[in-house]
């Protein structure tokens, strides 16, 4: 049995914060690996504003190269036109790796959405959710928001507080369109990968 993470997200494009995240849950959890998994169609995002899945694909690929417990998932490539629901890919994987123990990993902005997911009251039989953000976040709030979910869903979330890197990736696209530099904050590969294509020029 393996306990691997699951790092779902649109990595338009990849960066810093994202692999920092990913290797905070490995360390706290003990996680044999980390995969990584582009959405295609975000049902919460505007998805006509949204870089191809093979762009992003490509940059995530990139991205977690160097890192030999990171790896990548075209799974909801797969899907085609229809929307990229966490219930769906969890239930995908455990039905095809039943031994392997699912953690799916979320940030703090994400706790608070949770109870707008779609079937979010059947994706906890399929894995764990795992919450990371900073420890002076860690408030009144947010373990009102834990204990609601628990009691909700009966289920638990685990909670690992952690330094925030205060980047996005819509900080980055702006970035980029602005004319700013975006050296040291997403992978040096996607960095060139970016002005190769000229991606985030315009929206």
């Amino acid at each position: 049995m393996a306990k691997v993470g699951i790092l779902g997200g649109t990595f338009d494009p990849i960066h810093i914060a994202h692999l920092y995240i990913a290797q905070a849950a490995k360390d706290y959890l003990d996680l044999d690996r980390v995969v990584f998994m582009p959405a295609l169609n975000p049902p919460h995002k505007d998805f006509s504003n949204i870089t191809t899945f093979e762009q992003r694909y490509e940059m995530t690929k990139m991205g977690i190269e160097d890192n030999p417990d990171f790896f990548i998932s075209d799974l909801e490539g797969e899907f085609k036109e229809k929307k990229s629901y966490t219930i769906d890919t969890l239930k995908y994987l455990k039905e095809r790796h039943p031994q392997d123990e699912l953690f799916f990993i979320i940030g703090l902005d994400s706790l608070y959405q949770l109870h707008t997911w779609h079937r979010i009251g059947e994706i906890y039989r399929y894995a764990t959710f795992v919450c990371l953000t900073r420890p002076y976040l860690a408030d009144e709030s947010v373990e009102s928001k834990l204990k609601s979910l628990k009691e909700r869903y009966h289920t638990d979330i685990i909670f690992l507080p952690t330094i925030k890197i205060d980047v996005s990736s819509t900080v980055i696209r702006e970035a980029i369109r602005e004319g700013h530099t975006v050296q040291y904050l997403l992978p040096r590969k996607v960095v060139e990968y970016i002005y190769a294509n000229d991606l985030y020029r315009e929206d």
